[in-house]
């Protein structure tokens, strides 16, 4: 009965080499480093890049592209402490400024999901991507973007 035990232990992997899939023991990997964790982040990140182009040129339309170039960076993390900096370049009060912050994350929020959309089979699993995209961008370095 021994020797059945080893050879179907073959079939399963015996006599391999085994990599441990916990990134704190010690073997220099990180979760970063498996490759599903790469394609979702360079899924997310098209997705954003899709959705900002959009946004952009719907700015640039309406001869406001400084405007969103100023804003790009502010839209996916907290507002800037140095708001009223940023609002008196662009020559608008700062009130103003936290207005077309709010609308833009507002609208970028609705672009992503239609964004999403499109990547989805079944409409009903849309607003989980869009959550698993949100959370993936929230761990991905966006100083690129």
């Amino acid at each position: 009965m021994h020797w059945r035990r080893q050879r179907t232990a073959k079939r399963r992997g015996g006599g391999t080499e085994t990599i441990p899939l916990d990134p704190d023991d010690g073997s220099g990997w990180t979760a970063n480093d498996l490759p599903a964790v790469h394609y979702d982040e360079q899924w997310a990140l098209t997705v954003l890049e899709r959705a900002l182009g959009t946004m952009r040129e719907s700015y640039a339309k309406r001869g406001k592209a400084e405007l969103f170039e100023r804003l790009k960076p502010t839209l996916m993390q907290p507002a800037p402490e140095e708001s009223r900096t940023m609002a008196a370049e662009l020559g608008i009060v700062r009130g103003s400024l936290a207005v077309e912050q709010h609308r833009a994350r507002r609208r970028l929020a609705d672009l992503l999901r239609a964004e999403v959309a499109q990547t989805v089979e079944d409409p009903a699993d849309a607003e989980a991507e869009l959550m698993h995209l949100l959370r993936v961008l929230a761990q991905t370095d966006l100083s690129g973007s």
